[in-house]
């Protein structure tokens, strides 16, 4: 039984401090097992930690005890059982998860990822490979290179990993033979050389009873190579690592323990860095030097790769986490825009277009996918032309991220090189990339600085700019509610813009579908247009189902914290499929309208939105208000207030005289048109609105004047002052007559009665033509005369 003779190393029981010692400065190795299902990879892990004396007594009576129960060799050891913890690995006799197990030998100290086998799990592969320095590839001897060989094989390849041994496992099931081992090295060189892996270690085994595992096996003697651990032992994961490398430090966290001390604590990912050395930081691209190397055990000299250290610089240079300190001669490129291959992970498919979370080195930035290049096929090497990524694709895809970032390729550096995607709605790990090269157009398109600001243009237009984003299902009431809050804030004069989710396809997006990831890119396109509207200064309300919640997260982080207000016009399903305005409903039950939201296609309702309005409870009128309000909530203008009063203007002698006889004052403007002398005036609302039956006694009492004036053509007319001063939106007066527009609530100046100001009440909306006589001025003797300003007189002189 293999269980018989087993004992512990003696010089740990004899001296354990020797022991220690001699253990203390062994080099490590990492490795995994990969390959198909059932191909042996856990059975090996195990006889590695048994035939490596790392298994306590009482885990080999309880191996001993599952195998008999559990196990899958009858009454001998099933040593898979050491690796499998999972009761459902233990059921199924498969690999789930990935398994890390540590073990040592004389010479070297390891650490083992055995990683399943099944096509389904092959995002666990790639998550213990990451971190490895060699490969184990497992291939039955009974059924040679598989299809999961072959992508096995272009992973580690694609990763990264240098070192490759083609493990031939359970020989004993064919016979130990020489000629079906060949057969499988020679078809595995084939497909090897295809790929790009140019060596690797071929060596027969038998994991279950340990040939060429640690001992030689006297069963093949025609095999003279190494032992699999003999290998593991004697390679050099070191040989093929740049000496030269230049430093790149990826900062994790600044520390700042008092007033004295300020440094940034990461691990030297390569190069190496001494007191003195010159270094730059990025992505500002400041330079310094270093002052000091600090550890928990005191400064060092000098720290190399892989030893986390604090360094602190002699000046006081910008830098936080997820900034890189690197050489100053030698710094990695920082860019924006990266062509990356990606492995998909999630059950969810890739949505092109989509704001992800990107996380490489320490660092984390909003980033988005464009349409895959192409995907990999790993049984042909094919590149074929995909519109979206499932699970296990491999491709090449453009990543635009939220700003730029150092990085360096994949196969110069992992540590700036490798990143996560990371799915901003669960946070569950999408894909692992690994970066190519920066795109063309990172380096040749630069942002152009403008004088202008965001601040100038809205201080200009009196108003703070904001983003209103209307979001809810079909048939809610959002075009409806958008509409009227868009007439309110017009009527405040407030410059706004509504870009409804059915106009912009008409022009905009019309290249558009309502895929998945057409809707992405929907959304982000009218995200894109709502921030330029917004920087002009702009009020901006959308009305969009904008199903995700990622996107609506990428819209907002592109403005200023504040500026986007999220508004979840809320509607159950069966309300909104009751009201069906547009039939929309009715075509997505008959089949006729697929990827139709709340039907065939997910909602994914806002988790803290800015405002949540029940449409079943609020009238549509309501819940426009409700958005008004919080639009200008904090905006300088605010809302209009009812009760605020004029001041009074000190009428003084002469004041009339003085306004007549000033062609051009401050507050008109005198131009020439044809015959006719006209002043355009553009006078605020600054007063409490009038009532409508006030303004229609005025341009009444302007028809009585000008009727009057047509029965005494001789006598110049009188223009009334009254109606200039009380004029609300706009006015043109002339000596023919004036045009007197109201769309929105009247303010009366003081020259009306305080009777009148009583009597405010509604808006009306009035519009009209009507001619009034020119005013009398009067001279500097207080007496009343008719001043004629048609034109040739001297009041038309049109300065």
């Amino acid at each position: 039984m293999p269980g018989d003779g087993y004992r512990a190393d003696d010089l740990a029981a004899r001296d354990i401090d020797a022991y220690l010692e001699r253990h203390r400065n062994k080099s490590w190795l990492r490795f995994i097992t990969c390959g198909s299902v059932d191909d042996g990879k856990s059975t090996l892990i195990g006889r590695l930690l048994y035939d490596s004396k790392v298994v306590f007594d009482d885990q080999l009576a309880a191996l001993v005890a599952d195998s008999k129960r559990l196990g899958t060799q009858g009454q001998e050891i099933d040593f898979a059982l050491l690796v499998d913890g999972l009761a459902a690995e233990r059921e199924q006799g498969i690999t789930i998860d990935v398994a890390y197990r540590y073990f040592s030998t004389d010479t070297r100290k390891f650490i083992v990822a055995d990683t399943p086998g099944h096509e389904q799990y092959t995002r666990n592969m790639v998550t213990g490979a990451s971190t490895a320095d060699l490969a184990v590839l497992l291939v039955d001897a009974r059924r040679g290179v598989l299809t999961q060989t072959r992508r096995h094989s272009f992973l580690v390849k694609l990763i990264g990993l240098r070192h490759v041994v083609l493990a031939i496992n359970k020989m004993d099931l064919v016979g130990y033979s020489e000629e079906v081992f060949t057969r499988i090295v020679d078809a595995y060189r084939e497909f090897a050389e295809s790929v790009g892996i140019d060596a690797f270690v071929s060596i027969p085994i038998s994991g279950l009873r340990g040939d060429n595992i640690t001992q030689r096996s006297v069963r093949m003697p025609w095999y003279g190579g190494p032992t699999l651990m003999e290998h593991l032992g004697a390679v050099d994961v070191e040989e093929s690592a740049d000496s030269s490398a230049r430093l790149r430090l990826p900062v994790q966290w600044v520390c700042r323990p008092n007033l004295d001390f300020r440094g940034f604590a990461g691990t030297v990912a390569e190069g190496s860095v001494a007191p003195g050395d010159a270094v730059r930081v990025l992505p500002s691209g400041r330079t310094t030097t270093v002052a000091r190397v600090v550890t928990a055990d005191g400064d060092l000299a000098r720290a190399t790769a892989g030893q986390a250290v604090t360094l602190t610089l002699a000046d006081e240079v910008d830098c936080s986490r997820g900034d890189v300190i690197a050489a100053a001669d030698a710094p990695p490129e920082v860019s924006d825009a990266l062509r990356a291959t990606l492995v998909w992970m999630s059950e969810e498919p890739l949505v092109p277009g989509r704001s992800y979370w990107l996380k490489i080195g320490t660092t984390t930035v909003p980033a988005t996918v464009s349409r895959p290049h192409h995907q990999v096929d790993v049984n042909t090497l094919e590149r074929v032309a995909v519109e979206t990524f499932s699970l296990n694709s491999i491709g090449d895809v453009d990543v635009t991220l939220g700003r730029a970032v150092p990085f360096a390729p994949y196969d110069e550096s992992r540590e700036l090189g490798g990143f996560l995607l990371i799915d901003r709605a669960t946070h569950a790990t999408v894909a692992a990339g690994l970066v190519r090269r920066s795109t063309r157009r990172a380096t040749n398109v630069h942002w152009h600085t403008t004088d202008v600001t965001r601040a100038d243009r809205a201080t200009r237009l009196g108003q703070r700019p904001r983003v209103a984003w209307l979001t809810g299902l079909s048939g809610a009431g959002k075009s409806t509610i958008a509409n009227l809050v868009e007439r309110r804030l017009h009527a405040l004069g407030r410059h706004a813009y509504l870009l409804d989710g059915d106009n912009v396809r008409h022009g905009l997006c019309r290249d558009l579908g309502f895929t998945d990831a057409d809707r992405a890119e929907n959304v982000r396109r009218v995200g894109e247009v709502a921030r330029l509207m917004s920087d002009a200064g702009l009020i901006v309300i959308t009305a969009f189902i904008s199903p995700f919640a990622s996107e609506r997260d990428a819209v907002r982080g592109l403005l200023p914290d504040g500026d986007f207000v999220e508004v979840f016009v809320d509607a159950p399903l069966d309300t909104a499929e009751a009201r069906d305005p547009k039939g929309l409903y009715k075509k997505a039950r008959a089949g006729q309208l697929p990827s139709f939201t709340g039907i065939d296609s997910p909602y994914e309702p806002p988790a803290r939105p800015e405002l949540h309005l029940d449409t079943t409870k609020l009238s549509a009128e309501e819940c426009a208000e409700a958005i008004v309000a919080r639009l200008l909530e904090g905006d300088a203008r605010g809302l209009p207030c009812a009760r605020r009063r004029p001041r009074r203007r000190a009428r003084h002698a002469g004041s009339d005289a003085r306004r007549s006889s000033s062609p051009a004052s401050s507050r008109s403007r005198w131009v020439r048109n044809d015959s006719t002398q006209t002043r355009s005036t553009n006078l605020p609302c600054t007063s409490v609105p009038l009532r409508c039956t006030r303004w229609r006694a005025l341009v009444a009492a302007s028809h009585a004047r000008l009727r009057a004036s047509r029965a005494a053509p001789s006598s110049p007319g009188r223009t009334s002052r009254k109606a200039n001063s009380d004029s609300c939106g706009s006015a043109t007066i002339s000596t023919s007559g004036i045009r007197l527009t109201c769309s929105h609530a009247h303010r009366a100046s003081s020259s009306f009665s305080s009777s009148a100001r009583r009597k405010a009440a509604t808006p009306c909306s009035l519009s009209g033509s009507h001619t009034l006589r020119p005013r009398k001025s009067r001279d500097s003797s207080g007496d009343s005369s008719e001043k004629s300003t048609a034109p040739g007189s001297p009041g038309a002189s049109g300065k």
